[in-house]
C-alpha cells in the first residue's frame, strides 16, 4: 500500500499566518535518558522557539520517577505533562501521540535541545505541502571526547542513509511526521527500545513514504560523557534488533536489516543439536575417510561457536570491552587510535549483546508438522539451520546452506519423502553430497534421488520419527573465493522450497 492510500490531511496554506486557530504541531518530549538540567532542555522547546506558541504545543512525558523536578518545568498554558509509568522513550512517544490532537507530530529525545528556529522551519516545510516525514539536522558539541566521536560516528551513518539506493531512516534525535501516517504505520514498537525508530522507518518504506530533510530544522544532541554510557544504548539497540527478528517475517526483516547468522542459525547453536552434528561428522569420517579434510573444515566453526557461546568467553569479551572503554576515556591516545578503538569496541558490544540474547533464546522450539510445503523464506530457525542470507534468482527467493545443514520436521512416524528444490544451481545435488545422517544412521544412496532439479530423500518409517531431532546433510564445500570471487562464504546447496510428503 502506498502513501496515496492513506488518509489525507490538508497542510497547505500559511502555516505561520494568523488564520490557523488550532495548533499545527505537537512536540512530544520524553523525560528519559536526560543529560543536563531538564528544565533547560524543555525551555528550548517551550520558551525559546521563534514559532508562535499558538501554532504548537509541547507534551512532556514522564515515567513518574522524577516527580520532584516536574514542578519546575517551564510549561505553557497549552502544554501538557503526562505520566507513563516505567516506560522507555518509545513508549512515551506513543503515549504522547495518542494524546495529541494536532495534524503533525515532532518526536525528540530527552537530550535534544531545540535550535530556536527549529519549529519555524518545520512549519514552513509543512506549509510547502510536499513532505510527510522530515528529519532534523542533528548537531553535536565538540566540548568533550565522546561528543566528537559521536559526531563523527553519526555523521558517517547518516551520510550512508542519504546515499542513492539506500532506504531512509528517521533520526530518533528529532523528526516530524504527519499524525495520520504515524497512526497508519502503527507507531513505535516500544519493547524493541533503541531499535524501535529503525523498525518504524522500515515500515514507512514499505508504504513508499519518503523521508525528507527539513532545511534549517536542527537540534543539539547532548552526548554521553563516557564510552560506557554510549555502549549501553548500543547494546539496547542490538538486543532490540535481534529480538525483533523473532516476530517479523524473515523476508521483510532481511530486506531491510540484512541476515543475522546468530538468529537464523540458532538451531545449530543448541547444545544438543551441536553434539548431534559433531557426532554425525565423526561417524561419516569413519565411513568416508577420503572426505576427512572437508569434515574437519565443517567441524571447526561448530567448535568455535561452542566456545563463543560459553559464559567464560562472554566474560572475556566484556572484559575487553571494559579495557577499550578505559583506553578511550583515559589513555592519551592519538585521535586515530581513539577512533579505531571506538569502532572495535562498538563491534564487540553489538556481537556480545546479541550472543547474550541468543544464549537465553536457544530453545529450538517445535518444527512444522508433516506433511507440509513451504518456500525457504518461510522456514523458521526451528525448521532449518545452517543457512546464509536470502538471495534472488529469476524472481524466486533462495538460500545457500552451509556445507552441513539440518532440517527438522514433526512427523507421526509414517514413511516420508523430503523434496528439496535446488533449481539445479549447483548441478545434480547428489554430485555435491557426502552423506545424509538421521537418527545416527547414514542413509543409503538408494534412498536418494533427483527429479527435475528437485532432490528427493526417502525416509523409511523406522527413521521418520527421528526427523524431529534433525536430518543432517553434509555436502562438499563450494568456496567461491577459490575461483577469484570476492564472496568469502563456504557454501553447501541452494534451497528454494522444502516439501515434506507422505511416502506413497
Amino acid at each position: 500500500m502506498s502513501i496515496e492510500c492513506l488518509t489525507s490531511v490538508s497542510t497547505r496554506g500559511d502555516a505561520l499566518g494568523g488564520e490557523l486557530t488550532d495548533p499545527l504541531i505537537t512536540v512530544i518530549y520524553p523525560l528519559f535518558d536526560l543529560r543536563g538540567r531538564t528544565a533547560d532542555v524543555v525551555r528550548t522547546w517551550t520558551e525559546q522557539q521563534t514559532l508562535s506558541r499558538k501554532h504548537y504545543r509541547v507534551c512532556v512525558m514522564s515515567s513518574g520517577e522524577d516527580a520532584s523536578d516536574q514542578h519546575a518545568l517551564p510549561l505553557g498554558d497549552s502544554d501538557q505533562l503526562i505520566e507513563v509509568p516505567q516506560a522507555n522513550d518509545a513508549a512515551m512517544w506513543n503515549a504522547g501521540a495518542a494524546k495529541a490532537t494536532t495534524p503533525w507530530l515532532v518526536f525528540i529525545e530527552g537530550h535534544s535541545l531545540g535550535d530556536p528556529k527549529c519549529l519555524e522551519h518545520v512549519a514552513q516545510w509543512i506549509s510547502a505541502g510536499h513532505g510527510v516525514v522530515g528529519n532534523f539536522t542533528v548537531r553535536h558539541s565538540d566540548a568533550h571526547l565522546m561528543a566528537r566521536l559521536a559526531d563523527r560516528w553519526f555523521g558517517q551513518i547518516q551520510s550512508i542513509w542519504r546515499s542513492a539506493g539506500t532506504w531512509r531512516r528517521v533520526h530518533r534525535s528529532g523528526f516530524a511526521i504527519r499524525a495520520d501516517v504515524f497512526a497508519r504505520v502503527g507507531g513505535f514498537v516500544s519493547e524493541y527500545g533503541q531499535f524501535a525508530p529503525a523498525l518504524l522507518s522500515a515500515r514507512l518504506d514499505t508504504l513508499a513514504v519518503q523521508i525528507d530533510d527539513i532545511s534549517g530544522a536542527a537540534v543539539l544532541h547532548l552526548d554521553d560523557a563516557a564510552t560506557r554510557d554510549h555502549h549501553y544504548d548500543t547494546a539496547d539497540y542490538a538486543r532490540g534488533e535481534i529480538a525483533c527478528r523473532s516476530s517479523e517475517p524473515q523476508d521483510f526483516f532481511e530486506r531491510y536489516f540484512g541476515h543475522s547468522d546468530l538468529w537464523s542459525n540458532r538451531l545449530c547453536r543448541d547444545r544438543n543439536m551441536r553434539r548431534r552434528m559433531l557426532r554425525a561428522i565423526a561417524f561419516v569420517a569413519v565411513s568416508h575417510p577420503r572426505h576427512l579434510p572437508t569434515l574437519i573444515t565443517i567441524a571447526v566453526p561448530l567448535l568455535r561457536d561452542a566456545i563463543a557461546g560459553t559464559s567464560v568467553w562472554g566474560w572475556l569479551q566484556r572484559a575487553l570491552i571494559k579495557l577499550d572503554e578505559f583506553a578511550i576515556d583515559h589513555l592519551p591516545l592519538t585521535s586515530k587510535l581513539q577512533w579505531r578503538r571506538f569502532l572495535r569496541a562498538h563491534r564487540r558490544v553489538v556481537t556480545q549483546a546479541q550472543y547474550d540474547w541468543t544464549r537465553h533464546h536457544l530453545d529450538p522450539g517445535t518444527p512444522q508438522a508433516a506433511p507440509v510445503s513451504f518456500p525457504v523464506e518461510a522456514a523458521t530457525p526451528s525448521d532449518l539451520g545452517g543457512i546464509h542470507a536470502l538471495e534472488r534468482f529469476e524472481s524466486r527467493n533462495f538460500r545457500w546452506t552451509w556445507p552441513m545443514f539440518v532440517l527438522r520436521i514433526d512427523s507421526d512416524a509414517t514413511a516420508l519423502e523430503l523434496h528439496i528444490d535446488t533449481n539445479g544451481l549447483r548441478g545434480n545435488p547428489l554430485d555435491s553430497l557426502i552423506a545424509v545422517v538421521i537418527g545416527g544412521t547414514i542413509l543409503p544412496r538408494s534412498a536418494l534421488s533427483v527429479k527435475a532439479g528437485v532432490w528427493i530423500i526417502a525416509l523409511p518409517e523406522e527413521l521418520a520419527s527421528a526427523a524431529r531431532d534433525g536430518i543432517l546433510v553434509i555436502c562438499k564445500a563450494l568456496v567461491p573465493r577459490r575461483t577469484g570471487s570476492s564472496d568469502r562464504r563456504c557454501l553447501g546447496l541452494p534451497i528454494f522450497t522444502i516439501d515434506f510428503k507422505r511416502a506413497e
